[in-house]
């Protein structure tokens, strides 16, 4: 688990910093409307989803296999807690999109936004899907002349004043979209943040932020 203190920072300079960074983040938001909990005296079901079908169609995998997703699932007078869910194709060499530990997660309360909140993570869960992934295939062959480190030598130096020592056949290759299992890693956590009186009946709105690297995710509750 991991535990720090509830911090708040003004959303104006925050904002500030995010429009002067827009342009480096792929950003997505999604929105849904419910009841305001504290006003309600509880939590009516919800989920916000991410949804990344092209992505699916394009590896050929189910639909949702790839969804993001975040659950409000305690907002009361001591604090807001989610269960938060995201997906991930494993390419390989240590990819870690899934780990909530690599994000930076906060929450924007009306004109305020609430940071380091508290984090238990859940064992990642793997699947495993038939799908597509691009692979360098041979596709044919090609005689080249090569020098004698093997390195080839182009072609318009090849003369009857520096003739070839040494032909070579070559592969050629090009990049195709073939089968291949595909493994997608979902990691869940819930997240909790303190209130510290800034979440009343009167709330009109809260947006659970997620950011990392180049990326941004935008879970937002609107309160009727």
């Amino acid at each position: 688990m991991i535990a720090h203190r509830a911090v708040l920072v003004s959303s104006l300079a925050l904002g500030l910093a995010s429009s002067l960074l827009s342009g480096c983040f792929r950003h997505a938001e999604v929105i849904t409307t419910i009841s305001n909990p504290i006003a309600a005296g509880g939590v009516m079901p919800n989920e916000v989803q991410h949804l990344f079908a092209s992505t699916e169609q394009q590896r050929q995998l189910p639909a949702g296999s790839l969804t993001d997703q975040a659950i409000l699932t305690q907002m009361d007078a001591n604090s807001a807690c989610f269960a938060v869910e995201l997906r991930a194709l494993d390419e390989g060499g240590g990819q870690t999109w899934t780990d909530l530990r690599n994000w930076n997660v906060s929450l924007l309360v009306d004109n305020l936004e609430i940071v380091d909140p508290n984090i238990e993570l859940s064992a990642p869960v793997h699947n495993q899907y038939n799908g597509v992934s691009q692979q360098e295939v041979v596709v044919g062959q090609r005689t080249v002349c090569v020098d004698q480190n093997g390195i080839e030598r182009a072609a318009n130096t090849v003369t009857q004043q520096n003739p070839c020592g040494a032909w070579q056949q070559r592969d050629v290759t090009e990049w195709r979209w073939m089968p291949a299992i595909l493994t997608v890693t979902t990691a869940s956590a819930n997240v909790c943040f303190q209130n510290q009186g800034h979440l009343t009946a009167a709330t009109t709105a809260i947006t659970l932020k997620m950011e990392r690297a180049r990326r941004r995710l935008d879970f937002t509750w609107e309160f009727r």
